[in-house]
């Protein structure tokens, strides 16, 4: 019984190292990304990438993903404990809006609206880095109280 709760207790162990070792360093914005504007329209999903600025319909809100500063996500070929997170910074009305995937805040008020991060692709595996030109945001903007 003692050996066997060694073993338990050591694969645990195992997958917590393996769930750390996805953290990755902090990812910039590549010179060479689309800045392209996307259209975006109030309650409706949209997805931006690094670089892009979504102009919202009918408001004179713009929103910017910035960068991915962090991302621990657990690959989707590893399995961990702990979900891990990533943190997307905007820049919306401003202001700069930090919203993350797992942990708090998922979302953020900017003047009279709110910008919610729904998913962030793509998602990470053990054996590949993820460019910063690959990453896009799914984010819904709603009016703030709505």
């Amino acid at each position: 019984m003692e050996g066997r709760r060694g073993i338990i207790a050591a694969a645990l162990a195992l997958s917590v190292v393996a769930c750390g070792s996805s953290e990755r360093a902090p990812i910039e914005p590549s010179l060479s990304q689309d800045e392209a504007t996307v259209e975006a329209a109030l309650g409706e999903p949209f997805k931006l990438k690094i670089g892009q600025t979504a102009a919202v319909e009918g408001t004179s809100l713009t929103v910017r993903m910035q960068a991915v500063p962090a991302d621990s996500r657990c690959p989707t070929d590893v399995q961990c404990v702990w979900s891990g997170n990533a943190r997307v910074d905007l820049r919306a009305g401003g202001t700069d809006v930090p919203v993350n995937t797992h942990e708090e805040p998922h979302a953020a008020a900017v003047g009279d609206y709110r910008i919610e991060l729904l998913d962030l692709a793509p998602q990470p595996k053990s054996t590949e880095s993820i460019a910063a030109s690959s990453y896009e945001a799914t984010l819904l903007i709603t009016r703030a109280g709505a």
